[in-house]
Protein backbone atom coordinates (compact mmCIF):
# COMPACT_ATOMS: atom_id res chain seq x y z
CA UNK A 1 0.00 0.00 0.00
CA UNK A 2 1.43 3.39 -1.19
CA UNK A 3 0.65 6.87 -0.03
CA UNK A 4 0.95 9.53 -3.00
CA UNK A 5 1.05 11.93 0.20
CA UNK A 6 4.40 14.41 -0.13
CA UNK A 7 5.83 17.16 1.89
CA UNK A 8 8.54 19.56 0.86
CA UNK A 9 10.91 20.43 3.24
CA UNK A 10 14.02 22.83 3.10
CA UNK A 11 15.83 24.40 6.36
CA UNK A 12 18.66 27.11 6.70
CA UNK A 13 21.39 27.18 8.42
CA UNK A 14 22.53 30.84 10.00
CA UNK A 15 25.51 31.36 11.92
CA UNK A 16 28.21 34.07 12.02
CA UNK A 17 31.26 31.82 13.11
CA UNK A 18 30.65 28.44 10.81
CA UNK A 19 30.34 28.35 7.41
CA UNK A 20 27.06 28.33 4.97
CA UNK A 21 26.18 24.75 4.52
CA UNK A 22 23.37 23.06 2.55
CA UNK A 23 21.12 21.28 4.53
CA UNK A 24 17.86 19.30 3.22
CA UNK A 25 15.62 18.57 5.74
CA UNK A 26 13.98 15.21 6.52
CA UNK A 27 11.69 15.29 10.04
CA UNK A 28 11.02 17.25 13.08
CA UNK A 29 8.99 15.73 16.02
CA UNK A 30 6.55 17.65 16.81
CA UNK A 31 5.27 18.51 13.36
CA UNK A 32 2.09 17.10 11.63
CA UNK A 33 4.37 14.27 8.85
CA UNK A 34 2.70 13.62 5.65
CA UNK A 35 -0.02 10.81 5.23
CA UNK A 36 -1.26 10.95 8.41
CA UNK A 37 -3.99 13.31 8.97
CA UNK A 38 -4.55 16.11 11.05
CA UNK A 39 -4.04 15.69 14.92
CA UNK A 40 -1.27 13.82 14.50
CA UNK A 41 2.64 14.60 15.03
CA UNK A 42 5.93 12.49 14.79
CA UNK A 43 7.56 11.85 18.41
CA UNK A 44 10.40 9.64 17.30
CA UNK A 45 12.16 8.73 13.83
CA UNK A 46 15.23 7.20 12.43
CA UNK A 47 16.32 7.95 8.91
CA UNK A 48 19.09 5.73 6.97
CA UNK A 49 20.61 7.74 3.97
CA UNK A 50 21.42 5.89 0.67
CA UNK A 51 24.38 6.17 -1.86
CA UNK A 52 22.50 8.21 -4.15
CA UNK A 53 20.74 10.82 -1.34
CA UNK A 54 17.73 9.65 -1.01
CA UNK A 55 16.42 8.40 2.93
CA UNK A 56 14.19 5.98 4.37
CA UNK A 57 13.46 6.19 7.68
CA UNK A 58 10.66 5.29 10.50
CA UNK A 59 8.67 7.50 12.51
CA UNK A 60 6.50 7.28 15.19
CA UNK A 61 2.75 8.84 15.72
CA UNK A 62 1.66 10.75 18.80
CA UNK A 63 -1.16 13.22 18.59
CA UNK A 64 -0.69 17.09 19.47
CA UNK A 65 -1.59 16.82 22.67
CA UNK A 66 1.52 14.43 23.87
CA UNK A 67 -0.35 11.21 23.97
CA UNK A 68 1.48 8.19 22.27
CA UNK A 69 -0.51 6.34 19.98
CA UNK A 70 2.39 3.47 20.05
CA UNK A 71 3.03 1.27 17.97
CA UNK A 72 1.48 3.57 15.22
CA UNK A 73 4.01 4.12 12.88
CA UNK A 74 4.85 4.78 9.26
CA UNK A 75 7.61 3.63 6.83
CA UNK A 76 8.75 7.02 4.84
CA UNK A 77 10.63 7.85 1.46
CA UNK A 78 12.45 11.22 1.10
CA UNK A 79 13.57 11.52 -2.40
CA UNK A 80 16.01 14.46 -1.99
CA UNK A 81 13.28 17.26 -2.12
CA UNK A 82 9.91 15.52 -0.54
CA UNK A 83 8.74 13.14 2.19
CA UNK A 84 6.66 10.42 1.64
CA UNK A 85 4.84 7.71 3.56
CA UNK A 86 5.17 4.36 2.04
CA UNK A 87 3.98 2.00 4.59
CA UNK A 88 1.90 2.44 7.87
CA UNK A 89 1.43 -0.16 10.57
CA UNK A 90 -1.64 -2.03 10.31
CA UNK A 91 -1.43 -1.84 6.22
CA UNK A 92 -2.26 -5.23 5.00
CA UNK A 93 0.67 -5.88 2.02
CA UNK A 94 -0.52 -8.86 0.10
CA UNK A 95 1.63 -10.39 -3.49
CA UNK A 96 0.90 -13.97 -4.90
CA UNK A 97 -1.24 -15.47 -2.64
CA UNK A 98 0.94 -14.11 0.65
CA UNK A 99 -0.48 -11.46 2.69
CA UNK A 100 0.85 -9.89 5.76
CA UNK A 101 -0.55 -6.85 8.21
CA UNK A 102 2.67 -4.63 8.46
CA UNK A 103 3.98 -4.76 11.75
CA UNK A 104 6.87 -1.76 12.19
CA UNK A 105 6.61 -1.65 16.04
CA UNK A 106 5.25 -4.03 18.82
CA UNK A 107 2.84 -2.46 20.97
CA UNK A 108 4.88 -3.42 23.89
CA UNK A 109 8.47 -2.62 22.73
CA UNK A 110 10.17 0.52 21.52
CA UNK A 111 12.40 -0.71 19.83
CA UNK A 112 11.29 -2.06 15.86
CA UNK A 113 10.42 -5.35 14.56
CA UNK A 114 11.20 -4.08 11.14
CA UNK A 115 14.78 -4.44 9.45
CA UNK A 116 15.33 -2.47 6.10
CA UNK A 117 17.56 -2.51 3.50
CA UNK A 118 17.67 0.35 1.34
CA UNK A 119 18.18 -0.46 -2.55
CA UNK A 120 18.77 1.84 -5.79
CA UNK A 121 15.27 1.98 -6.42
CA UNK A 122 13.77 0.89 -3.53
CA UNK A 123 13.50 -0.75 -0.21
CA UNK A 124 14.07 -4.42 1.23
CA UNK A 125 11.58 -4.77 4.26
CA UNK A 126 11.52 -7.52 6.89
CA UNK A 127 8.07 -6.95 9.02
CA UNK A 128 7.22 -8.27 12.52
CA UNK A 129 4.79 -10.83 12.25
CA UNK A 130 4.62 -13.66 10.26
CA UNK A 131 3.01 -13.95 6.38
CA UNK A 132 0.41 -16.07 5.57
CA UNK A 133 -0.37 -18.14 2.51
CA UNK A 134 1.08 -20.69 0.76
CA UNK A 135 4.68 -22.17 1.02
CA UNK A 136 5.57 -19.76 4.03
CA UNK A 137 7.41 -22.13 6.30
CA UNK A 138 10.42 -21.19 5.62
CA UNK A 139 9.73 -17.11 5.41
CA UNK A 140 10.78 -14.65 3.42
CA UNK A 141 11.27 -10.70 3.02
CA UNK A 142 9.24 -7.89 0.98
CA UNK A 143 10.64 -5.48 -1.39
CA UNK A 144 9.25 -1.81 -2.33
CA UNK A 145 9.92 -0.80 -5.70
CA UNK A 146 9.49 2.81 -6.18
CA UNK A 147 6.39 3.15 -8.48
CA UNK A 148 6.12 -0.61 -8.33
CA UNK A 149 4.85 -1.56 -5.59
CA UNK A 150 5.32 -4.70 -2.82
CA UNK A 151 6.47 -7.58 -4.01
CA UNK A 152 7.29 -10.86 -1.58
CA UNK A 153 10.35 -13.04 -1.95
CA UNK A 154 10.21 -16.49 -0.65
CA UNK A 155 13.04 -18.05 0.91
CA UNK A 156 11.79 -21.69 -0.83
CA UNK A 157 12.85 -19.66 -3.81
CA UNK A 158 16.39 -18.94 -2.89
CA UNK A 159 17.62 -23.15 -3.32
CA UNK A 160 15.73 -26.29 -5.21
CA UNK A 161 16.29 -28.29 -1.39
CA UNK A 162 15.16 -25.12 0.49
CA UNK A 163 12.40 -27.72 2.78
CA UNK A 164 15.78 -28.87 4.06
CA UNK A 165 16.87 -25.61 5.65
CA UNK A 166 15.60 -23.15 8.14
CA UNK A 167 16.13 -19.79 6.77
CA UNK A 168 17.04 -16.95 9.76
CA UNK A 169 16.61 -14.12 7.42
CA UNK A 170 18.76 -12.12 5.12
CA UNK A 171 21.26 -10.84 7.20
CA UNK A 172 22.12 -8.63 4.93
CA UNK A 173 20.81 -6.94 1.34
CA UNK A 174 22.70 -4.80 -0.62
CA UNK A 175 21.63 -1.54 -2.53
CA UNK A 176 22.40 -3.45 -5.84
CA UNK A 177 20.33 -6.33 -4.94
CA UNK A 178 22.81 -8.83 -3.52
CA UNK A 179 21.16 -10.80 -0.67
CA UNK A 180 23.63 -12.63 2.25
CA UNK A 181 21.24 -15.27 3.98
CA UNK A 182 21.80 -17.38 7.10
CA UNK A 183 20.18 -21.12 7.35
CA UNK A 184 20.63 -24.51 9.68
CA UNK A 185 20.01 -27.63 7.87
CA UNK A 186 16.81 -30.10 9.09
CA UNK A 187 17.58 -32.98 10.01
CA UNK A 188 21.45 -33.56 10.56
CA UNK A 189 23.19 -35.81 13.27
CA UNK A 190 25.87 -32.91 13.41
CA UNK A 191 25.00 -30.18 15.91
CA UNK A 192 27.15 -27.52 13.97
CA UNK A 193 25.24 -27.38 10.96
CA UNK A 194 24.94 -23.57 10.24
CA UNK A 195 25.08 -22.52 6.43
CA UNK A 196 25.42 -19.50 4.49
CA UNK A 197 23.52 -18.32 0.99
CA UNK A 198 24.58 -15.51 -1.36
CA UNK A 199 21.56 -14.81 -3.56
CA UNK A 200 22.64 -12.29 -6.78
CA UNK A 201 20.38 -9.44 -8.43
CA UNK A 202 18.92 -11.58 -10.88
CA UNK A 203 17.92 -14.33 -8.44
CA UNK A 204 20.98 -16.81 -8.68
CA UNK A 205 22.10 -18.54 -5.60
CA UNK A 206 25.32 -19.93 -4.24
CA UNK A 207 26.05 -21.48 -1.31
CA UNK A 208 28.73 -19.80 0.52
CA UNK A 209 29.89 -22.13 3.22
CA UNK A 210 28.06 -24.84 5.51
CA UNK A 211 28.82 -26.34 8.82
CA UNK A 212 30.99 -30.13 8.50
CA UNK A 213 31.78 -28.60 4.93
CA UNK A 214 35.53 -28.58 3.48
CA UNK A 215 37.06 -25.41 4.55
CA UNK A 216 39.69 -24.05 1.58
CA UNK A 217 43.25 -23.46 2.86
CA UNK A 218 42.92 -24.57 6.38
CA UNK A 219 44.80 -27.85 5.59
CA UNK A 220 43.82 -31.87 4.48
CA UNK A 221 40.47 -33.12 6.15
CA UNK A 222 39.84 -29.56 7.63
CA UNK A 223 35.96 -28.86 7.46
CA UNK A 224 34.00 -25.46 8.86
CA UNK A 225 33.48 -26.00 12.50
CA UNK A 226 31.57 -23.01 13.49
CA UNK A 227 30.11 -20.85 10.86
CA UNK A 228 29.66 -17.23 12.27
CA UNK A 229 27.22 -15.69 9.47
CA UNK A 230 28.14 -13.42 6.72
CA UNK A 231 29.95 -10.79 7.49
CA UNK A 232 30.02 -8.24 4.77
CA UNK A 233 28.77 -8.12 1.30
CA UNK A 234 29.87 -5.72 -1.59
CA UNK A 235 27.91 -4.49 -4.40
CA UNK A 236 29.90 -6.33 -6.66
CA UNK A 237 28.87 -9.88 -5.00
CA UNK A 238 31.88 -10.62 -2.98
CA UNK A 239 30.95 -11.76 0.18
CA UNK A 240 32.96 -12.31 4.01
CA UNK A 241 32.24 -15.03 6.14
CA UNK A 242 33.48 -15.76 9.57
CA UNK A 243 34.14 -18.84 11.00
CA UNK A 244 36.10 -21.76 12.64
CA UNK A 245 38.12 -24.54 10.74
CA UNK A 246 39.05 -27.76 12.15
CA UNK A 247 40.27 -31.47 11.89
CA UNK A 248 37.96 -32.27 14.79
CA UNK A 249 34.92 -33.43 14.24
CA UNK A 250 33.77 -34.59 17.71
CA UNK A 251 30.75 -32.42 19.06
CA UNK A 252 31.31 -30.11 21.42
CA UNK A 253 35.24 -29.98 19.19
CA UNK A 254 38.38 -30.61 21.45
CA UNK A 255 40.21 -27.96 20.51
CA UNK A 256 39.63 -24.24 20.40
CA UNK A 257 40.16 -23.23 16.49
CA UNK A 258 40.55 -19.47 16.23
CA UNK A 259 38.44 -17.66 13.78
CA UNK A 260 39.09 -17.22 11.04
CA UNK A 261 38.04 -15.39 7.09
CA UNK A 262 37.27 -16.47 4.13
CA UNK A 263 36.25 -14.82 0.94
CA UNK A 264 33.76 -15.86 -1.33
CA UNK A 265 34.07 -14.29 -4.83
CA UNK A 266 30.86 -14.06 -7.74
CA UNK A 267 32.38 -16.61 -9.83
CA UNK A 268 31.60 -19.22 -6.91
CA UNK A 269 35.15 -19.93 -5.58
CA UNK A 270 35.90 -19.41 -1.98
CA UNK A 271 39.09 -18.69 -0.84
CA UNK A 272 41.15 -18.17 2.75
CA UNK A 273 42.18 -14.75 3.64
CA UNK A 274 43.69 -15.55 7.23
CA UNK A 275 43.30 -19.17 8.64
CA UNK A 276 44.35 -18.49 12.37
CA UNK A 277 47.44 -20.36 13.79
CA UNK A 278 48.10 -21.26 9.51
CA UNK A 279 48.50 -18.12 7.68
CA UNK A 280 51.88 -16.12 7.97
CA UNK A 281 52.70 -12.43 7.74
CA UNK A 282 54.39 -11.20 4.84
CA UNK A 283 57.77 -11.22 6.18
CA UNK A 284 57.15 -14.54 7.35
CA UNK A 285 57.97 -14.04 11.15
CA UNK A 286 54.83 -14.40 12.57
CA UNK A 287 51.69 -16.16 12.53
CA UNK A 288 47.93 -14.74 12.54
CA UNK A 289 45.97 -15.77 15.83
CA UNK A 290 41.77 -15.57 15.79
CA UNK A 291 40.77 -12.34 13.85
CA UNK A 292 37.74 -10.29 14.39
CA UNK A 293 35.32 -8.98 11.95
CA UNK A 294 35.95 -7.84 8.75
CA UNK A 295 34.65 -5.37 5.49
CA UNK A 296 34.92 -5.98 2.24
CA UNK A 297 34.84 -3.27 -0.96
CA UNK A 298 33.70 -3.69 -4.10
CA UNK A 299 37.39 -4.72 -5.98
CA UNK A 300 37.09 -7.85 -3.28
CA UNK A 301 39.87 -6.40 -1.11
CA UNK A 302 39.45 -6.56 2.97
CA UNK A 303 40.05 -5.04 6.38
CA UNK A 304 40.54 -7.03 9.29
CA UNK A 305 41.70 -6.97 12.71
CA UNK A 306 43.53 -9.65 14.07
CA UNK A 307 46.60 -10.44 16.68
CA UNK A 308 49.64 -12.24 15.31
CA UNK A 309 52.62 -13.40 17.40
CA UNK A 310 55.91 -14.36 16.45
CA UNK A 311 56.34 -18.45 14.71
CA UNK A 312 58.27 -19.66 17.98
CA UNK A 313 55.68 -18.10 20.18
CA UNK A 314 58.97 -16.37 22.44
CA UNK A 315 56.88 -12.94 22.04
CA UNK A 316 53.29 -11.73 23.48
CA UNK A 317 50.15 -11.36 20.86
CA UNK A 318 50.10 -7.96 18.98
CA UNK A 319 47.44 -6.32 18.49
CA UNK A 320 46.70 -5.10 14.50
CA UNK A 321 44.81 -3.87 11.49
CA UNK A 322 45.62 -5.84 8.10
CA UNK A 323 44.60 -5.31 4.70
CA UNK A 324 44.38 -7.74 1.92
CA UNK A 325 44.14 -7.56 -1.36
CA UNK A 326 42.45 -9.65 -3.70
CA UNK A 327 45.60 -10.73 -4.79
CA UNK A 328 46.08 -12.41 -1.81
CA UNK A 329 48.57 -10.12 -0.59
CA UNK A 330 48.44 -9.03 3.06
CA UNK A 331 49.75 -5.49 4.09
CA UNK A 332 50.07 -4.67 7.77
CA UNK A 333 47.99 -1.15 8.52
CA UNK A 334 48.74 -0.37 12.08
CA UNK A 335 49.80 -2.55 15.31
CA UNK A 336 50.17 -1.66 18.57
CA UNK A 337 53.62 -0.23 19.30
CA UNK A 338 53.64 1.43 15.71
CA UNK A 339 54.99 4.96 15.75
CA UNK A 340 53.10 7.05 13.26
CA UNK A 341 55.12 9.16 11.61
CA UNK A 342 52.93 12.43 12.30
CA UNK A 343 52.16 11.81 16.23
CA UNK A 344 53.58 13.78 19.08
CA UNK A 345 56.94 12.98 19.51
CA UNK A 346 57.63 10.26 22.12
CA UNK A 347 54.19 8.98 21.11
CA UNK A 348 53.06 5.38 19.98
CA UNK A 349 50.02 3.52 19.26
CA UNK A 350 48.92 1.92 22.50
CA UNK A 351 45.11 0.73 21.81
CA UNK A 352 43.50 0.23 18.44
CA UNK A 353 39.75 1.44 18.83
CA UNK A 354 36.89 -0.46 17.32
CA UNK A 355 35.43 1.81 14.21
CA UNK A 356 37.69 1.44 10.77
CA UNK A 357 36.49 1.82 7.35
CA UNK A 358 37.44 0.72 3.81
CA UNK A 359 37.07 2.70 0.40
CA UNK A 360 36.75 1.45 -2.92
CA UNK A 361 39.79 2.45 -3.97
CA UNK A 362 41.44 0.55 -0.45
CA UNK A 363 41.49 3.82 1.26
CA UNK A 364 41.60 2.44 5.41
CA UNK A 365 40.21 5.52 7.86
CA UNK A 366 40.77 4.07 11.18
CA UNK A 367 41.04 5.35 15.30
CA UNK A 368 43.86 4.57 17.68
CA UNK A 369 44.77 5.46 21.31
CA UNK A 370 48.38 7.64 21.54
CA UNK A 371 50.53 7.61 24.91
CA UNK A 372 54.20 8.27 25.65
CA UNK A 373 53.41 6.40 29.02
CA UNK A 374 52.14 9.40 30.36
CA UNK A 375 49.35 11.08 28.59
CA UNK A 376 46.71 9.39 25.84
CA UNK A 377 45.56 11.06 22.85
CA UNK A 378 43.05 9.86 20.22
CA UNK A 379 43.73 10.44 16.81
CA UNK A 380 41.94 9.06 13.63
CA UNK A 381 44.33 8.24 10.91
CA UNK A 382 44.15 7.31 7.23
CA UNK A 383 46.39 4.89 4.80
CA UNK A 384 45.91 5.96 1.20
CA UNK A 385 48.43 3.30 0.10
CA UNK A 386 51.48 5.15 1.63
CA UNK A 387 51.08 4.59 5.63
CA UNK A 388 49.16 6.05 8.20
CA UNK A 389 48.43 10.27 8.42
CA UNK A 390 46.73 11.07 11.56
CA UNK A 391 43.43 13.51 9.81
CA UNK A 392 42.36 14.52 13.69
CA UNK A 393 43.61 14.33 17.06
CA UNK A 394 42.00 15.77 20.56
CA UNK A 395 43.86 18.63 21.47
CA UNK A 396 44.93 19.62 18.34
CA UNK A 397 43.45 22.00 15.28
CA UNK A 398 41.80 20.51 13.17
CA UNK A 399 42.69 22.33 9.96
CA UNK A 400 44.82 25.31 9.57
CA UNK A 401 41.81 27.74 10.10
CA UNK A 402 42.56 31.11 11.91
CA UNK A 403 39.81 31.01 14.14
CA UNK A 404 42.07 28.95 16.05
CA UNK A 405 39.59 25.82 16.66
CA UNK A 406 41.09 23.13 19.09
CA UNK A 407 39.66 19.83 19.23
CA UNK A 408 38.51 18.55 22.78
CA UNK A 409 37.05 15.23 22.07
CA UNK A 410 36.83 12.93 19.40
CA UNK A 411 33.05 11.60 19.87
CA UNK A 412 32.34 9.82 16.15
CA UNK A 413 34.06 9.53 12.80
CA UNK A 414 33.04 8.00 9.36
CA UNK A 415 34.54 8.10 6.09
CA UNK A 416 32.44 7.88 2.82
CA UNK A 417 33.39 5.59 0.10
CA UNK A 418 34.82 7.71 -1.78
CA UNK A 419 37.48 8.34 1.16
CA UNK A 420 36.20 11.61 2.37
CA UNK A 421 36.55 11.96 6.04
CA UNK A 422 34.07 13.24 8.66
CA UNK A 423 34.65 14.11 12.61
CA UNK A 424 32.47 15.20 15.05
CA UNK A 425 34.17 16.38 17.85
CA UNK A 426 33.47 18.46 20.92
CA UNK A 427 35.62 22.30 20.85
CA UNK A 428 37.92 23.30 23.65
CA UNK A 429 36.72 26.15 25.58
CA UNK A 430 38.83 29.29 25.77
CA UNK A 431 39.81 28.47 21.96
CA UNK A 432 38.70 30.67 18.80
CA UNK A 433 35.93 32.26 20.53
CA UNK A 434 34.34 29.03 22.34
CA UNK A 435 33.70 30.96 25.85
CA UNK A 436 31.14 27.75 27.02
CA UNK A 437 32.18 23.84 27.32
CA UNK A 438 30.01 21.55 25.74
CA UNK A 439 30.04 22.89 21.87
CA UNK A 440 30.28 20.33 19.51
CA UNK A 441 31.06 20.64 16.01
CA UNK A 442 30.73 18.11 12.53
CA UNK A 443 33.11 18.77 9.85
CA UNK A 444 33.72 16.85 6.63
CA UNK A 445 36.62 17.01 3.89
CA UNK A 446 35.88 17.25 0.69
CA UNK A 447 37.34 16.18 -2.42
CA UNK A 448 40.67 17.52 -1.97
CA UNK A 449 40.64 16.35 1.60
CA UNK A 450 40.14 19.88 3.32
CA UNK A 451 38.24 19.78 6.24
CA UNK A 452 34.86 22.29 6.46
CA UNK A 453 33.21 23.33 9.52
CA UNK A 454 29.42 22.22 8.52
CA UNK A 455 27.18 22.88 12.04
CA UNK A 456 28.19 23.38 15.51
CA UNK A 457 25.69 23.69 18.34
CA UNK A 458 24.77 27.32 18.84
CA UNK A 459 23.71 27.65 15.23
CA UNK A 460 20.63 28.72 14.35
CA UNK A 461 18.56 26.49 12.16
CA UNK A 462 15.50 27.96 10.23
CA UNK A 463 12.96 25.13 10.38
CA UNK A 464 10.03 24.68 8.09
CA UNK A 465 7.93 26.86 10.36
CA UNK A 466 10.04 29.62 9.75
CA UNK A 467 11.46 30.02 14.01
CA UNK A 468 15.00 30.54 13.86
CA UNK A 469 16.35 27.73 16.76
CA UNK A 470 19.32 27.31 18.00
CA UNK A 471 21.02 23.93 17.67
CA UNK A 472 21.60 22.62 21.38
CA UNK A 473 23.49 19.08 20.80
CA UNK A 474 24.47 17.20 17.96
CA UNK A 475 25.04 13.91 16.53
CA UNK A 476 26.59 12.14 13.47
CA UNK A 477 24.45 8.96 11.87
CA UNK A 478 25.64 8.35 8.34
CA UNK A 479 27.87 9.03 5.04
CA UNK A 480 27.11 8.38 1.71
CA UNK A 481 29.53 7.87 -1.04
CA UNK A 482 28.94 11.36 -2.28
CA UNK A 483 30.03 12.96 0.52
CA UNK A 484 26.35 14.08 1.73
CA UNK A 485 26.08 13.24 6.06
CA UNK A 486 22.71 12.30 7.99
CA UNK A 487 23.39 14.46 11.63
CA UNK A 488 20.87 15.07 14.04
CA UNK A 489 20.24 17.49 16.01
CA UNK A 490 18.02 18.64 19.41
CA UNK A 491 17.28 22.30 19.18
CA UNK A 492 16.29 25.08 21.48
CA UNK A 493 12.52 24.02 22.39
CA UNK A 494 13.56 20.73 23.03
CA UNK A 495 12.34 18.97 19.32
CA UNK A 496 14.58 16.40 17.65
CA UNK A 497 15.25 16.96 14.06
CA UNK A 498 17.61 14.97 11.28
CA UNK A 499 19.11 16.30 8.36
CA UNK A 500 21.40 15.85 5.24
CA UNK A 501 24.39 18.14 4.81
CA UNK A 502 25.64 18.49 1.25
CA UNK A 503 28.16 21.15 2.16
CA UNK A 504 31.31 18.98 0.82
CA UNK A 505 29.14 16.44 -1.57
CA UNK A 506 31.14 15.85 -4.67
CA UNK A 507 28.78 17.13 -7.53
CA UNK A 508 27.20 14.95 -9.62
CA UNK A 509 28.64 14.10 -12.76
CA UNK A 510 26.87 16.00 -14.66
CA UNK A 511 27.13 18.59 -12.52
CA UNK A 512 30.92 18.68 -13.11
CA UNK A 513 30.02 18.92 -17.37
CA UNK A 514 28.17 21.73 -16.72
CA UNK A 515 30.62 23.69 -14.74
CA UNK A 516 33.53 22.33 -17.46
CA UNK A 517 31.14 23.82 -20.01
CA UNK A 518 30.75 27.11 -18.83
CA UNK A 519 34.27 27.29 -17.87
CA UNK A 520 35.07 26.74 -21.28
CA UNK A 521 32.12 29.03 -22.52
CA UNK A 522 33.56 32.02 -20.50
CA UNK A 523 36.81 31.62 -21.50
CA UNK A 524 35.89 31.49 -25.04
CA UNK A 525 33.85 34.80 -24.59
CA UNK A 526 37.22 36.59 -22.68
CA UNK A 527 39.06 35.71 -25.73
CA UNK A 528 40.07 38.41 -27.95
CA UNK A 529 40.98 37.63 -31.72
Amino acid sequence: MKHTVLFAMTVVLLSSQAPAADLKFLARTGDVPPGVGDGIVLTDFFFELTSTGEAWGVGKFGTTDGVSLHPDSGLYYYNGTNLELVLRQGDVLSDGGVSQAAVLFSSGDDDPELTHWPQSNGIALRLGGFPEGDDVDHGGYWTYEIDGGFHFHFNSDLVETADQYIFTTPSIVTEAGWVLSESKFIGNDEENVDAVWLTSPQGVTQLVGQGYSPAPGAGEGAVFNVIVGGVDVSENGYALIHGKATTDRTSPPLTADPYSLWKFNPNGALTPIVVGDQTTTADGQHIFGSTFGGTINDSGSVLFRSVIQPNDLSGPPIDGVWLARDNQSIRQIVAVGDILSDAPHGFSVSEINGDRALGSTDKVMLSVELSDGNERRTAIAVDSGDGLEIVAMDQTPLTADPSGLVLDELLRYEMSDSGQVFVLASLREGFGGIDTPNVVGLWGQDFDGEFSLLAKTGDLITVPTGQELAISTLSLHQVNDRGEALFSAVLADGSYVELITTGVAVPEPSSWIAACLGLVLLSAIRVKP
